[in-house]
C-alpha cells in the first residue's frame, strides 16, 4: 500500500494535466472509501478488518488528490506511515 501511495505521488504532476482526471479521482476515491468502510462494519476477523481499512485509506488519499489537496494528502501519508510502522 505504501508503494501505491509513493507511485501516486510520483505520477501526480503528469496526471493533473489530463482533462477530467480530477472527476475520475473523486469518483474512484468515494467508491473505494465506501467499498472499504461498509463491509468493515461487520468484520470480526482482524486480517479482513485491516484489509478493508487499507482500502478505505486509499479512498481517502484518492479523494485528496481529486480535490487537488496535495499538502493534505502528503500529511495523510506521513501520519499513515507512522501509524503502520509503529
Amino acid at each position: 500500500m505504501i508503494f501505491l501511495m509513493f507511485l501516486l505521488f510520483q505520477i501526480y504532476p503528469t496526471l493533473i494535466q489530463l482533462e477530467g482526471i480530477q472527476l475520475y479521482l473523486l469518483i474512484t476515491g468515494v467508491l473505494s472509501l465506501l467499498m472499504g468502510s461498509i463491509p468493515l462494519l461487520s468484520q470480526l476477523q482482524l486480517k479482513r478488518f485491516l484489509a478493508y481499512s487499507s482500502v478505505g485509506n486509499i479512498g481517502l488519499l484518492l479523494l485528496g488528490f481529486g480535490v487537488s489537496f496535495l499538502h493534505g494528502s502528503i500529511l495523510f501519508v506521513i501520519i499513515y506511515m507512522i501509524t503502520v510502522l509503529n
